[in-house]
């Protein structure tokens, strides 16, 4: 007999601080362009006003987000269903995909004392930013940037490149050389189309 998988309650913070992270399913890219990151950061003020939430730093990057909130009113699952509901059909709508967005629930961790964030990957530089960085870095092995291979996948596969996933194999693996060849990393590839790491780069290995 199976055992039904049951998710842990989240833990309340006493000061009402959290740190949030969301993640694109299988390290998929959340943000292709810069009308992406706009589109997100207008939800997120658009779902403080309705909520109360207040937003005191975040950071955007390619394929997952870091945000520092304040919920007086005990209202984050509310929060963060409307803006991860909101964006979730926009990026399906926008770029043809069907499916998750997200990888599972958001991650929080209620903050005690603002010293709980020191070894928080990447944290330490977007608290000293104003509002949010785009991911400027190219991924490994790639001179290109998330965005950049974003922009150069559409112009590549079209819309063929929305619908990767249900594709046969010896046919998806012609259309993966096919961003090989345009300069598109492993792990890009991966980010963009959802496919894993390990089998693009299987694609990627052959003539």
């Amino acid at each position: 007999m199976s055992v039904p998988y049951v998710k842990a309650p989240r833990k309340d913070s006493a000061s009402g601080y959290y740190h949030i992270v969301l993640k694109g399913a299988g390290g998929q890219l959340l943000f292709g362009s810069g009308a992406d990151y706009r589109a997100f950061v207008f939800l997120l003020g658009k779902h403080w006003l309705e909520t109360g939430i207040v937003v005191l730093a975040y950071r955007l990057m390619s394929n997952h987000i870091h945000m520092l909130l304040l919920d007086a009113n005990q209202v984050l699952a509310t929060f963060m269903c409307k803006s991860g509901t909101t964006f979730a059909m926009r990026h399906n709508n926008t770029t043809g995909r069907t499916g998750p967005v997200f990888h599972n629930r958001y991650w929080s961790v209620p903050i005690v004392f603002f010293g709980m964030l020191d070894g928080v990957e990447g944290f330490a530089e977007f608290m000293a930013l104003p509002n949010t960085a785009y991911d400027p870095m190219p991924a490994s092995g790639s001179k290109l940037t998330d965005g950049a291979a974003a922009e150069m996948m559409r112009a590549v596969l079209g819309k063929r490149g929305n619908s990767l996933k249900g594709v046969p194999k010896a046919a998806r693996d012609e259309t993966l050389k096919e961003l090989r060849d345009a300069g598109i990393s492993a792990t890009q590839a991966s980010r963009l189309t959802g496919i894993g790491r390990s089998a693009i780069s299987r694609a990627f290995a052959t003539g």
